[in-house]
């Protein structure tokens, strides 16, 4: 919600399964206004991730223990995508049962599968890293390629409870003018399966008209 000047984050809770809340406290005082927020729970420690909607390309965070005093803002130490051509600051991250951290963003590919795609913010593709700590991150590994699986808008990662199975879900442009979900899964957040469509119109066939 808005400050006046920028949309930042803002807190209010319920001790009552939602019937009433507590009036918002302001939990960021963002220069600029916030594209995406995630929360994580690890433990007793809740993790509030942010993006903005500009070209910074930083990933902030705060946390607490009690959803009172919160952390001095910090940032994660993997760059992500900016709100430009199709490219946005969208994000997903979670950490997994193991410890490891797991990102998932939209950024230009390395891939130039036609001329042109590469390094272009018109074809970004989803991109995953890994970390121990927030701070140092695996290199990216490229979800889909930028021209015959086109146009992801965001992702959304999660590990099935119980498994060392994690999902990594997002939408795909296929040719002339259907939009898919499709999934990944990965044991480790570094080496994934092939990717499976799991959403479309099943009174027709998944083959873009």
């Amino acid at each position: 919600f808005t400050d006046g000047t920028y949309y930042q984050a803002w807190l209010t809770t319920s001790t009552d399964d939602g019937a009433t809340w507590s009036a918002p406290t302001q939990l960021t005082t963002e220069s600029g206004s916030i594209q995406h927020l995630q929360a994580v729970v690890d433990g007793a420690t809740v993790y509030l991730f942010w993006s903005r909607q500009d070209t910074n390309q930083r990933l902030s965070y705060i946390t607490s223990t009690n959803l009172t005093n919160w952390s001095a803002v910090a940032t994660v130490g993997q760059a992500i995508g900016v709100p430009a051509g199709n490219t946005t600051s969208n994000f997903s991250i979670v950490k997994l049962a193991s410890g490891t951290w797991v990102l998932g963003w939209l950024n230009v590919s390395a891939v130039n599968e036609v001329v042109g795609v590469a390094n272009n913010l018109g074809y970004p593709t989803v991109h995953v890293a890994t970390s121990l700590n927030l701070t140092s991150w695996t290199s990216a590994v490229e979800l889909n390629l930028p021209w015959s699986q086109r146009w992801p808008e965001s992702v959304a990662l999660a590990q099935e409870p119980g498994t060392n199975t994690l999902y990594a879900a997002f939408d795909q442009n296929v040719y002339p003018w259907d939009n898919y979900i499709v999934t990944r899964t990965s044991a480790d957040g570094v080496t994934w399966a092939a990717q499976t469509i799991t959403g479309f119109d099943h009174s027709a066939a998944a083959d873009g008209h």
